[in-house]
């Protein structure tokens, strides 16, 4: 487990994370930060399917917000650790702090420390419905000691795997039974797309990506997968620990 890290710096050429979760929607903003997780990269997959965007997490050292760029409006290709500046407009979407409609993208400099994922328990992500926690939204997330499981609470069989050209629900479980949902994001996020056509883990999982929101509830988008041989003691945010459970949802592209 990567333990979070602190963003520190200046952002005095911009807005903070922060100052701009509190601006209405459609508010032009300028914001300065580091590059922390790659959602999407534009570019034809090996199945043939196209993403035109470039979408990435950045953060500075009040919060983290989802740069969502279409390809054609800028050149910039976003790599962990780059320093930027972003000019767009400030567009909340499925609950996530998100600048979109990009005017700009400035690389000031590359391979800074970036931000780790925070910890977080499902009970802790719920428990702000239908809101995000204010230091899990658009943060790198990862749930610990969880495991998958089909709509429905149909259990996994052995092969199984995530959807290609189409988004995948399942539900997450924690060791005390608390779930929320699986989402592979693959209409909008090449790093879901990636996904499509692999098995599906089984067993006990540490997973880590980022939270939305959907129809009023919390939905965990997953990024990376790693197997727990054995439960082990984490320092978490919130109370609990958690698991997997899965929930019937959208197939259609949100984007």
């Amino acid at each position: 487990m990567v333990a979070a890290t602190a963003i520190t710096g200046s952002n005095a050429l911009g807005q903070t994370a922060s100052t701009i979760e509190s601006d209405p929607s459609g508010t032009l903003v300028n914001y300065n930060a580091i590059v922390s997780a790659i959602l999407s990269v534009a570019g034809t997959t090996i199945d043939g399917y196209t993403y035109n965007n470039n979408s990435y997490l950045a953060a500075d050292s009040t919060g983290s917000i989802d740069i969502f760029a279409k390809s054609t409006a800028t050149p910039y290709v976003p790599a962990l650790g780059d320093a930027i500046s972003v000019s767009g407009t400030y567009s909340p979407f499925d609950g996530i702090p998100e600048i979109g409609t990009i005017t700009s993208v400035t690389l000031n400099s590359s391979g800074n420390p970036y931000a780790g994922p925070t910890v977080a328990t499902i009970p802790y992500i719920q428990a702000s419905l239908p809101n995000l926690p204010a230091n899990v939204g658009e943060y790198l997330v990862t749930l610990d000691n969880v495991t998958i499981s089909n709509p429905n609470s149909v259990a996994l069989t052995p092969g199984q795997t995530f959807a290609t050209h189409a988004n995948t629900t399942l539900e997450v479980t924690d060791r005390s039974g608390n779930s929320m949902v699986l989402y592979q994001w693959a209409s909008s996020y090449s790093t879901e797309g990636a996904l499509g056509g692999t098995v599906i883990p089984t067993g006990a999982q540490d997973i880590t990506g980022f939270v939305d929101v959907f129809s009023g509830a919390n939905e965990f988008v997953p990024l990376s997968f790693q197997a727990v041989p054995e439960p082990a003691n984490f320092g978490l945010i919130g109370a609990g620990a958690m698991a997997l459970v899965a929930l019937v949802r959208r197939q259609s592209v949100k984007r």
